[in-house]
């Protein structure tokens, strides 16, 4: 049973993957920020001011452009009638490590790479991921994670401006890193949402764990 779950989940992915979803994702512009403000808070134990400054500013906007975008609500709204349909599959998958790891975070690995992130950046997103397991079959609520988005960006981008004033290096390059890892889970669910069967339950779980990360110690 543990198997052919894997191996059907890894087939929702191969199927989008050959179809050409995969070619150019609608919000590109979020993954980009993704990858830089990780790639920023990773490479450097000092990063500068203007640097972090900068990161938080392309978080800001890029977080801005997805909530403004219809498509992406829509989107959203396209999966919600999977949840029930796939909750005992995602219940299952949380619950048993090596499936988790073969059924969900092999399939996001190959989604993500897929998707043009870097590889320093997948190993953020999906230790990410790992660490909010236990939100792999919560209850899918479009409206929640809208909200809960947008608190998130209005913190980013309100922390923009008073980043550059602060002084205190360490403090400013914690803010920056914990909302890059909150990118990390929007990353999970624009991916999912975008090339993923809209019937998976990776890309139902994908998007709980997402919407768990992106909320993280709200």
């Amino acid at each position: 049973m543990r198997m052919r779950i894997a191996v059907m989940f890894s087939a929702v992915l191969g199927a989008a993957a050959s179809s050409g979803a995969w070619a150019e994702n609608k919000y590109q512009y979020l993954l980009d920020a993704t990858s830089r403000i990780s790639e920023l808070t990773s490479q450097s134990l000092s990063p500068s001011s203007e640097a972090l400054a900068k990161a938080s500013s392309e978080a800001c906007s890029a977080l801005t452009q997805l909530l403004k975008d219809q498509e992406f609500r829509a989107d959203l709204d396209k999966m919600a009638a999977s949840d029930w349909k796939t909750l005992k599959e995602r219940t299952q998958i949380k619950r048993d490590l090596s499936l988790f790891i073969a059924a969900f975070l092999r399939p996001e690995e190959a989604a993500l790479r897929m998707a043009g992130l870097k590889e320093g950046t997948i190993k953020e997103i999906l230790w990410s991921a790992s660490m909010f397991r236990n939100s792999l079959d919560d209850k899918y609520n479009p409206n929640r994670i809208i909200m809960s988005m947008d608190k998130f960006r209005s913190e980013v981008c309100e922390g923009a401006v008073a980043l550059q004033k602060l002084r205190d290096e360490e403090r400013r390059l914690g803010i920056v890193r914990k909302w890059a890892i909150r990118m990390a889970g929007i990353s999970l669910i624009v991916v999912d949402v975008t090339v993923a069967s809209p019937t998976g339950p990776v890309a139902i779980g994908s998007v709980a764990i997402g919407a768990a990360v992106a909320s993280w110690s709200e």
